[in-house]
């Protein structure tokens, strides 16, 4: 499996799934300055 074959499968019609809002992200989110 690659990235090119699930994106041509896939298509452009078929966005990356966005990064779920999880504790760590908000963590590191308010220890950025």
């Amino acid at each position: 499996w690659s990235p090119t074959s699930a994106a041509s499968w896939s298509g452009p019609a078929s966005p990356a799934p966005r990064p779920r809002p999880t504790p760590s992200t908000r963590m590191a989110r308010a220890n950025r300055p």
